[in-house]
Formats: C-alpha cells, sequence, structure tokens
C-alpha cells in the first residue's frame, strides 16, 4: 500500500484573502513565531499546510524549518 500523497498546495491567487490578511497582521505584530503558534492565535479550523502556504505568499514573512519546528519571522522589504 502506498502512502497518502499530501494535498497539494494551492496557488497563491486561490488563497483566503481574509486569512492572508489576518496571518500577515499576526505576523507584523508578533515578528518572531512558530507556526503552531500562529495557529493557535489564528483559532478555528485552520489547516496547517494552508497557513504555511500563505504565510510563503507575504514577501515579508520568512520561514524558517528546523527539525523540530517551523518559524516564522516578519522583515521589512
Amino acid at each position: 500500500m502506498e502512502p497518502p500523497h499530501p494535498e497539494p498546495v494551492p496557488p497563491v491567487h486561490t488563497l483566503d484573502k481574509e486569512l492572508r490578511g489576518r496571518v500577515r497582521k499576526i505576523v507584523m505584530r508578533e515578528r518572531f513565531l512558530s507556526l503552531d503558534d500562529l495557529l493557535r492565535q489564528l483559532g478555528g479550523p485552520n489547516d496547517r499546510d494552508t497557513v504555511l502556504a500563505t504565510c510563503g505568499s507575504v514577501p515579508e514573512i520568512a520561514i524558517h524549518h528546523s527539525p523540530s519546528m517551523v518559524v516564522l519571522q516578519w522583515q521589512k522589504r
């Protein structure tokens, strides 16, 4: 049996504009936080991969991957 394939990340133009705005606002305010912290602050049924893709669509958010976590950093451009 093959392992399940992860769902494809949606293209930037199909991402939820409201979610993108909320993500941008939280990361800008916090400056540095984990993806798990962001998910907690967003509340509700947000999909981890969708939120990570949303972070990737914001040029000011740098995404740092480590073996145990994903960290988000606000960077002025």
